[in-house]
């Protein structure tokens, strides 16, 4: 399998499902990954994103506390397999041993967990795909989402949100 180092992009939510989506972006290119994620992993994705606090520690929070009290380190996160259509990934961790274990994981507690303690995401190459629509409409969704929120005095602008989530495609986007 190819790893390929990705910028993950979002979440987003899908217009029409509702979904909560991440895409998983290789560098320079509109090669990409759609993952649908859970609610919660969503939201804990975008707080680690942000490298905003939690007032008590969460259960990504725990998992790295976890790691660092036992002397490992996080190396990687890493999207690997698509079996019985749910994408299926891989955390890697180096111990004061001198080992590294593969721990089993789904993708958005993975990446919720790889934000958290800043180490980089792969994912398998067989899974991008060339989608310059959904490329361009996750930077557009940034570029919304940064316009909407950072504007003084307006933390919501409808007009604003209904373009960009009538500019997404889901079509476009694998279910996981």
């Amino acid at each position: 399998m190819k790893e390929v180092l990705v910028e993950v992009l979002g979440p987003f939510i899908a217009p029409f499902s509702g979904a909560m989506v991440i895409i998983l972006r290789e560098g320079g290119t509109s090669r990409v990954c759609g993952i649908e994620v859970g609610g919660l992993e969503g939201q804990m994705i975008s707080v680690y994103k942000c490298g905003c606090k939690t007032r008590r520690p969460m259960t990504h929070e725990l998992a790295a506390a976890l790691v660092k009290d036992g002397g490992g380190v996080i190396e990687k996160v890493v999207v690997t397999e698509f079996i019985d259509e749910i994408y299926r990934a891989r955390i890697f961790t180096k111990w004061p041993d001198g080992k590294t274990t593969e721990t089993d994981s789904r993708p958005s507690d993975a990446v919720a967990l790889a934000f958290k303690l800043d180490c980089p995401v792969y994912v398998n190459a067989e899974f991008l795909m060339e989608e310059p629509e959904l490329s361009a409409a996750a930077d557009h969704g940034i570029k919304m989402a940064d316009s909407i929120y950072n504007e003084p005095g307006n933390i919501k602008d409808e007009d604003k949100l209904k373009r960009w989530l009538e500019s997404l495609n889901p079509d476009s986007i694998p279910k996981a």
